[in-house]
């Protein structure tokens, strides 16, 4: 037997479910604002990872990008596992330039299938999360 019951209040949601009559608590805790957010980005070394900081950087796509060498990557590829060393870039912006910021590191990428990843920032330094806003386009 499965039924459940749900409940909001301003902090969380969650949902009491019974799966053969044992409760089940699942919570989501709401986010207040996912308007700026960290993108990781690994690149075939500090080079290109300079090359891909600067541009950003330049057409203000990016606050912040940190360079993070020799970073050391395991991963599935063509069939198998294999590994690099790799610069990882660590970029701070706005979510509303996620997209422009794929295609550009795209554009100026050297791997096929580059790893651009995105997370949201659910908090912090309010006067950090302004300069983002003050140092990025829109």
């Amino acid at each position: 037997m499965f039924y459940s019951l749900q409940s909001k209040t301003p902090f969380k949601k969650f949902r009491l479910i019974f799966i053969d009559n044992n409760p089940l608590i699942l919570y989501t805790f709401q986010m207040k604002d996912t308007s700026y957010i960290v993108i990781f980005i690994a690149t075939s070394n500090r080079k290109e990872a300079e090359k891909i900081a600067n541009a950003l950087l330049a057409e203000k796509l990016a606050a912040c990008v940190n360079i993070l060498d020799g970073v050391h990557s395991l991963f599935w590829w063509q069939g198998k596992i294999d590994s690099s060393n790799e610069a990882l870039l660590m970029v701070k912006t706005k979510s509303a330039l996620l997209q422009d910021i794929i295609h550009r590191v795209k554009e100026l990428h050297s791997y096929d299938v580059p790893e651009i990843i995105a997370l949201p920032i659910v908090g912090g330094s309010q006067k950090y999360l302004s300069w983002i806003s003050e140092s990025v386009k829109g």
